[in-house]
């Protein structure tokens, strides 16, 4: 079977969503370091600050999410991304993860904007970080208790393990890349706010599902 056929299948089958996202993020970042060696696609692709700016590209709200120009930002993200995302499909669903990573992502960038709005800060957003906190968070609340085995610690829970990573990545020195982990604490707090519904048997994310369905 051909590259071409294979990829095809990864965007057609039902239940390949964590896959979808992270071939997506793969291929944004190959081609857009790429082109960057001829042209900057920061301005076209990551979240600006500035709400004029970001009026004439709205696109940015979703691209900025993909959008990674260090690999080892881009890793990290994918990692944590393809870890709690296995659990996220297992327990939840494979569509349910894809709109919570998006959502989550569109949740970071408003309250990047906030952000931004109070402080009078000019900057930009890329990266996955934000809609990989949602799924992170999402599935640690929907399986607090659920552990795993970590090298050289043993059997953690996994709700543990989101705190960890939470607040490594986004309290501690807040005045370092400050825009970013505000909106980590936005995919988080999405994130959060699917379970607690979701459990409550409040699907928020239906609408979109059957959007994809119907797509």
């Amino acid at each position: 079977m051909s590259f071409g056929n294979d990829l095809r299948n990864t965007f057609t089958k039902n239940d390949n969503g964590l896959i979808r996202l992270i071939v997506v993020n793969a291929i944004v970042f190959v081609v857009a370091n790429l082109i960057s060696l001829f042209y900057n696609l920061e301005s076209w692709l990551a979240l600006p600050s500035d709400i004029s700016l970001f009026l004439s590209r709205p696109w940015t709200i979703i691209t900025y999410m993909f959008y990674h120009q260090d690999i080892f930002h881009a890793l990290f993200n994918m990692m944590w991304l393809y870890w709690m995302g296995i659990l996220f499909v297992d327990f939840i669903s494979s569509k349910r993860l894809v709109i919570v990573y998006l959502m989550g992502g569109i949740i970071g960038g408003l309250s990047y904007f906030l952000l931004a709005y109070i402080f009078a800060n000019n900057s930009i957003l890329l990266g996955a970080s934000a809609a990989v906190m949602a799924v992170v968070v999402a599935i640690a609340a929907f399986i607090p208790n659920y552990s795993v085995n970590l090298l050289l610690i043993g059997s953690v829970q996994i709700k543990y393990i989101a705190l960890v990573s939470f607040v490594i990545t986004t309290l501690i020195d807040l005045n370092v890349n400050t825009g970013g982990k505000v909106s980590h604490i936005g995919g988080a707090l999405f994130g959060l706010l699917f379970t607690t519904l979701y459990k409550q048997g409040k699907d928020i994310t239906k609408p979109f599902t059957n959007l994809i369905d119907k797509i």
